[in-house]
């Protein structure tokens, strides 16, 4: 069993209630979390997409240390962590 949401805590707590079910992050709230680290920058946006669609946790985890990296305001650090977890 697939419990699809946003990630916020009272979604993920169907996982106590529900064995062997495994947590999904919506693509909507995907999206927004990978808009808000990732900001204007195209080229990472794809990237990341690419890797998400091969399954390539390295290639998400890559693009997200380099938007770490490049972030120049406190509210875009804070989307890539967001963004990481």
């Amino acid at each position: 069993i697939y419990l699809c949401g946003d990630g916020d805590r009272w979604i993920k707590r169907g996982l106590e209630f529900l064995p062997k079910s495994v947590f999904v992050l919506d693509l909507f709230h995907l999206d927004k979390y990978l808009v808000a680290a990732l900001g204007k920058d195209k080229g990472a946006y794809g990237e990341i997409w690419a890797a998400l669609r091969r399954g390539d946790r390295v290639g998400v985890e890559k693009v997200l240390k380099g938007a770490a990296r490049k972030a120049e305001t406190p509210g875009r650090r804070k989307a890539v962590r967001d963004c990481r977890r």
